[in-house]
């Protein structure tokens, strides 16, 4: 990956999938060049090549505003192809790209129906933020500063009450695309807290994006096939009624949050209703 362009990004996504699907094999392809652009031709050669290349899904934490029928997109072809030949195509549904600015709809490739199109959603921590001591490894991640001021869920079991996972709220990310016919389908974390440089916890930074939600549920469907020890071409299953099985809903947001959970119940389910078929 050119160190320039998409170095950070890339990374920080690779390091976000390696994290929930550490026994996946991972494939790379760089569509963007030097200018920070992505030509048409170059992101159709890169789904080609990864549909060539036999890979089972297709994370793409990309996405462009699109005022025409996403099947007139130039990206549309390229992720219809992919779906075609039993590729899980997992995208992001975009963000607001101006602070404070209005909302633009759901982006394209996200559009397309073929897709599993992911927002996000914040898990706001119940703890009250307080003056964080800089050798804890425990405790919620802070925004500080941040005009929105909120505390997130560090998925470290700090909270003393019976259940974290009851105790935490869900909320939609709220910088979310608008969501426009059906889509997103599911939402999933928006935020990633970078690697530490040094072992000071100030050191993190917060990462926020529909890029870093959409590689959780890539990673989540690679993690769900290989401990049900199943391929995605032979299950006979649709994949977004899959990555919805067992969701959360979260008030107010036009789609439920991910359960991975729920997601292998349901396709441990339906493997079973297969092998008795």
């Amino acid at each position: 990956m050119d160190d320039d362009v998409t170095h950070i990004h890339g990374v920080a996504i690779f390091e976000l999938l390696s994290a929930v699907a550490p026994q996946a094999t991972f494939s790379f392809y760089q569509a963007m060049d030097s200018d920070k652009r992505l030509p048409t031709d170059s992101f159709t050669r890169a789904i080609h090549q990864a549909v060539d290349d036999g890979v089972d899904i297709l994370n793409l934490s990309w996405g462009a505003p699109n005022e025409i029928p996403v099947e007139c997109s130039p990206q549309y072809p390229p992720v219809k192809h992919a779906v075609e030949n039993d590729v899980i195509v997992v995208t992001a549904a975009g963000n607001r790209e101006v602070d404070e600015g209005p909302k633009q709809y759901v982006f394209s490739p996200a559009l397309a129906e073929e897709a599993v199109a992911v927002g996000g959603f914040e898990a706001l921590c119940p703890v009250v933020p307080s003056p964080v001591d800089n050798t804890m490894d425990e405790g919620p991640y802070c925004f500080e500063g941040d005009a929105r001021e909120r505390s997130f869920c560090g998925h470290h079991g700090c909270d003393d009450s019976p259940s974290c996972v009851r105790s935490k709220t869900l909320r939609e990310w709220p910088d979310n695309t608008r969501p426009l016919d059906g889509k997103p389908d599911i939402l999933a974390p928006a935020h990633m807290p970078s690697p530490r440089d040094t072992a000071d916890i100030s050191d993190v930074e917060l990462y926020e994006g529909s890029s870093y939600a959409a590689p959780v549920v890539a990673g989540a469907l690679a993690g769900v096939f290989s401990k049900a020890d199943v391929d995605t071409e032979t299950t006979a299953i649709n994949v977004h009624e899959l990555v919805t099985a067992g969701s959360r809903t979260v008030s107010g947001a036009p789609a439920p949050a991910l359960n991975s959970f729920g997601m292998f119940k349901r396709l441990e389910s339906q493997v079973e209703t297969n092998s008795q078929q």
